[in-house]
């Protein structure tokens, strides 16, 4: 099987490396109250610039990284040198930039964990923003879209906050910082790489992280055991006086372990066989879309858990500015899935044997896009469906089609079965559409098929930042004045955390936050 690699930045071979309160009984006595801390310093272990979204660079996930996580199995023929994307794996590539539009807090702290474990140098505040790191960036971010990472993720996703709490303790024992952690609002999700633990009271822990939104800085989580509930300061210059804290309990947080991300399986280049999962990255102008397994209907405008499914936001926001566009990761333990995408909406089903791309136009009632192992059937005009598979790849925008996965082609019946379309060795990338006079052109699409970079509908552009959030300008370590509100902050006790949103559990004056000076 081909296993994944991430050249981290400084040059070393490792394995592969955008963001409720619980009302069960907690037992206190289980709680492992020992302070810890691996010695991780965002001002000197995190990146000197902040968290950012694909507009703010012309470089896209391209070639080069899926050969240095996938190797030749991501190329036509096998050839790395130069590597031309398979379809499948060019389809992959575009699922992972399209993911990126909002921001990399995820690839962010995946590389400053990485980076701080191999004690690599320069130091990641020293690296510049330039493509090498850029990319590394990148390369880190998509690991979040393999199923090991996902299944490794829902494993956490249902624990206590004691046990999240505990085995945080347990790991940071040895220096080293083995997972980073989700924390997800009612309307967006943010990735943060926890460093080290102090309770401040018996019932009261803080957490440090590294937040890729606000460099230098320490900032943390703060968890009540006796409310079952986790603080975050998602916008809050000052944490301690953000009046719109994060707030949650058992199911919205979670950890994932950098393990998974080196020895995760090349999702499209192994035994396609085996491959039993789905991994969905959903996006749409509104959030009355679903997803329908034979366990259930899962939606986000519902809180109906349906088994097998694991749905978490990679977008983020905060009480007061929702998100515009949220976009969804979703791992389906099935292959047999029915979406539904009542608005203009984008939508990637990874599933081994093949990568659909699903672009919805329009807000209206449609029936649903039925999808399993080997064919896919599509009833609306508005939508456009592109099937890759190994090397071979159809784009069709038809009133009615199926689409087929055959051994070595990919099969298109148009309009009912009157007319049918073959993908195959001869005609490898294919454009398939219905006209105004209902007949079917059929054309190349080898360019738009080979191209990493996804085509975003206006509708489906999202903002380049959190209204909340300063102007990254603004949360850079080159900026002299950004630096001195660090240094600041880094010399300031705690006091309280209070917000007029929320109420949020009190720090005992004079108390000193793990990771500060």
């Amino acid at each position: 099987m081909k296993y994944i690699r991430l050249i981290v930045l400084a040059g070393l071979v490792a394995g592969i490396a955008a963001c409720g309160s619980s009302s069960s009984k907690v037992n206190l006595d289980q709680l492992n109250r020992t302070d810890i801390d691996a010695g991780l310093a965002p001002l000197q272990n995190g990146f000197a610039f902040s968290n950012f979204g694909a507009s703010t660079t012309a470089e896209q996930f391209d070639a080069n990284d899926l050969v240095t996580m996938f190797g030749a199995g991501a190329c036509v023929n096998g050839n790395v040198d130069p590597c031309v994307p398979t379809a499948q794996a060019a389809a992959w590539a575009r699922m992972v930039n399209d993911a990126r539009q909002s921001g990399h807090c995820e690839g962010l702290v995946v590389q400053a964990s990485a980076r701080f474990n191999q004690k690599a140098l320069p130091t990641t505040a020293q690296l510049p923003r330039d493509n090498e790191v850029i990319h590394g960036v990148y390369r880190a971010f998509a690991t979040q879209f393999l199923p090991e990472v996902q299944d490794s993720t829902k494993q956490w996703s249902g624990k206590s906050l004691i046990d999240i709490v505990n085995e945080l303790v347990a790991s940071l024992e040895d220096g080293i910082t083995d997972y980073s952690m989700g924390l997800y609002s009612d309307d967006g999700g943010h990735a943060v790489l926890p460093f080290a633990v102090q309770f401040t009271e018996d019932n009261l822990a803080i957490i440090s992280v590294y937040d890729s939104n606000w460099p230098g800085m320490d900032r943390y989580v703060v968890v009540d055991f006796v409310k079952n509930e986790w603080f975050f300061s998602f916008s809050g210059r000052n944490p301690q006086e953000d009046e719109c804290v994060w707030s949650g309990g058992e199911g919205d947080i979670d950890l994932t372990p950098l393990e998974s991300r080196t020895s995760a399986v090349c999702p499209f280049c192994g035994d396609k066989t085996t491959v039993t999962k789905s991994m969905l990255l959903i996006r749409s102008a509104s959030d009355d879309w679903s997803v329908e397994t034979s366990n259930g209907t899962y939606s986000p405008q519902s809180d109906t858990v349906v088994d097998g499914v694991n749905a978490r936001s990679i977008r983020t926001a905060t009480c007061k500015d929702k998100t515009r566009l949220p976009e969804f990761v979703i791992a389906i333990e099935a292959l047999q899935i029915q979406v539904t995408l009542p608005d203009d909406a984008s939508a990637y089903i990874s599933n081994g044997r093949s990568v659909i791309e699903i672009k919805t136009t329009g807000k209206k009632k449609r029936n649903p896009i039925v999808i399993d192992r080997d064919t896919v059937t599509i009833n609306d005009p508005d939508t456009t469906t592109t099937v890759s598979n190994d090397n071979l790849a159809v784009v069709v925008t038809a009133p009615q089609a199926q689409i087929s996965l055959g051994t070595n082609n990919i099969n298109v019946s148009v309009n009912n079965g009157q007319e049918n379309v073959s993908v195959n060795a001869e005609n490898p990338r294919q454009e398939v559409t219905v006209n105004q006079d209902n007949n079917v052109v059929v054309t190349d699409a080898t360019e738009a098929t080979n191209n990493v970079a996804p085509v975003v509908p206006v509708a489906l552009q999202p903002d380049v930042q959190p209204a909340s959030l300063p102007p990254t300008a603004e949360r850079d370590l080159s900026n002299a004045q950004y630096v001195e509100q660090v240094i600041a902050a880094t010399t300031t006790t705690s006091t309280t955390t209070t917000t007029t949103i929320k109420k949020s559990p009190q720090i005992a004056a004079g108390t000193t936050i793990p990771g500060t000076t």
